[in-house]
């Protein structure tokens, strides 16, 4: 998904290339490129669900599993708040144009993340670098 998305920002970055190119010739009429960038902000909700969930469900594994001292909590933190705050936006945007299966997707992933944020505290804490053996004695 990501190359997806890289692909769409380098047609989009063309896109501005050859308007530009066209005025610098000037000509009379620029190519209009709005269907692309359309294209761009329907496509968004579809990768930004993609996008968490991919991460969500290799991550967490590791998170709730994995070595203790390989756990960036830090980084688990973020991704929890930023993928709760964009399904947010993603849910409302099925919503809206009722697309049900998209929200069932969108509100599982959504429901699974709510219930391991109140463990991101606690793995943060200790995680942190001024943790010295004398604390877990």
């Amino acid at each position: 998904m990501a190359s997806v998305n890289e692909q769409l920002a380098r047609y989009q970055d063309d896109a501005r290339k050859f308007n530009m190119q066209e005025s610098l010739f000037e000509m009379n009429t620029q190519t209009d490129y709005n269907k692309l960038n359309t294209m761009v902000k329907d496509f968004q909700p579809y990768s930004n669900l993609w996008l968490a969930a991919n991460r969500w469900f290799t991550d967490n594994p590791k998170w709730l599993n994995g070595d203790f001292n390989e756990l960036d909590a830090n980084a688990a933190e973020k991704f929890v708040e930023d993928s709760l705050k964009t399904l947010t936006g993603v849910l409302r945007y099925f919503k809206d144009r009722d697309i049900d299966a998209m929200c069932k997707i969108t509100d599982v992933i959504k429901v699974q993340l709510d219930q391991f944020r109140p463990k991101v505290p606690l793995m943060v804490a200790l995680r942190k670098d001024g943790m010295k053996e004398r604390h877990w004695q």
